[in-house]
């Protein structure tokens, strides 16, 4: 409490010195400038979610807060590069009111997306990690953040088309053997979908090792947008 009097939250827009117990660092004004994606909507078609969309993915439930708009673009790009890792527990905030006003699962694990130790060293910090933390603290479901390990280093995702993104990931996951995931619904956490091949391979990994359902929570959605470069 001492260190919020000293310096207290503020929004992550603006700057606006927000209230000492805020979860959501986003003032009333900045908050409208966000668009929320319509839970009742397939982030992959934008039809119903009781679209064939998944059939052929190891994952059974895709859900993303947001889509990957100039605005929210940005946001992650500072958090992630610009040395602001603390926005994303703000994002945090928002993903587990999402998940407590749209997702009608009872979830027995969250498990955020790993990065390789490598590229964790480097950045400081993994942004799927807070997110999830911060979402198990709002809705009281418990992380095993080290249930999946990555085990290769690969090529980010973003500078690669669809099949490459598929084969980048298609091995670079490993099953944490000291858990069980037995007859689980496991959700797993990350920041941006486009593709489904990182949360495919993550799910592969899980449905393998017997987890009853796998499913995704993502802060933003790449699909939703008009054009997409894959």
């Amino acid at each position: 409490m001492i260190f919020r009097l000293l310096y207290p939250p503020k929004c992550i827009m603006c700057r606006t010195i927000m209230p000492l117990k805020t979860e959501i660092c986003l003032c009333d004004e900045c908050f409208e400038n966000f668009e929320f994606l319509e839970s009742s909507n397939c982030i992959l078609c934008r039809k119903s979610v009781q679209c064939n969309c998944l059939e052929d993915f190891y994952f059974k439930g895709c859900y993303a807060v947001f889509g990957y708009d100039d605005l929210v673009s940005t946001l992650i790009k500072t958090a992630k590069y610009g040395g602001r890792p603390s926005y994303f527990r703000t994002f945090g905030s928002l993903m587990a009111d999402f998940f407590a006003k749209n997702i009608n699962e009872n979830i027995d694990i969250l498990s955020p997306i790993p990065l390789h130790k490598n590229r964790e060293n480097k950045r400081g910090f993994n942004q799927s990690q807070i997110l999830a933390d911060k979402i198990s603290e709002l809705i009281n479901i418990p992380i095993i953040d080290d249930l999946l390990i990555r085990k290769l280093d690969t090529k980010p995702q973003a500078s690669l088309n669809l099949e490459s993104r598929k084969n980048n990931v298609s091995d670079a996951f490993i099953f944490n053997n000291k858990y069980s995931v037995e007859a689980k619904v496991i959700m797993l956490i990350d920041d941006i979908y486009t593709t489904g091949s990182t949360i495919n391979a993550c799910s592969k990994e899980l449905i393998n090792r017997k987890a009853g359902k796998v499913i995704s929570l993502s802060l933003s959605s790449t699909t939703m947008r008009e054009k997409i470069m894959d």
